[in-house]
């Protein structure tokens, strides 16, 4: 794990939760991003002066942002998706006109295997 600026609390228990789940990253999955969500929720706990365990819906909750972040990354990274900042500093995700060439062609393939289906039957 690289070196952060998170109280060593936190350092420490993330080290424990990448640990347990070693072997469990790809890169549709990623540690860096894992090592980032887990530390911002700790954080939030030690700040509220909370434990700094996490029951299985808080690990669920930072696997499930991951995954989400990882993904949406990658499809960027593809040229698909970009995003913007609103006025409130909200993400806004919008296709780019490849990503919106690529929709059109699986909308078209999707009806392909519809209507071959309904064929069949």
């Amino acid at each position: 794990m690289s070196k952060n600026n998170y109280p060593e609390p936190i350092n420490e228990q993330v080290k424990k939760l990448v640990i347990s789940l070693e072997g469990e990253f790809d890169h549709e999955f990623g540690e860096e991003e894992f090592i980032f969500q887990a530390s911002e929720k700790l954080l939030e706990k030690f700040l509220k002066g909370e434990d700094l365990e996490l029951v299985e819906e808080e690990i669920n909750d930072i696997i499930s942002k991951t995954t989400v972040d990882t993904v949406i990354s990658s499809i960027k990274r593809k040229g698909l998706l970009n995003t913007i900042d609103d006025e409130n500093g909200e993400e806004i995700l919008f296709l780019t006109d490849l990503g919106k060439k690529v929709r059109e062609m699986l909308k078209e393939e999707h009806e392909k295997f519809q209507n071959f289906n309904k064929e069949k039957l």
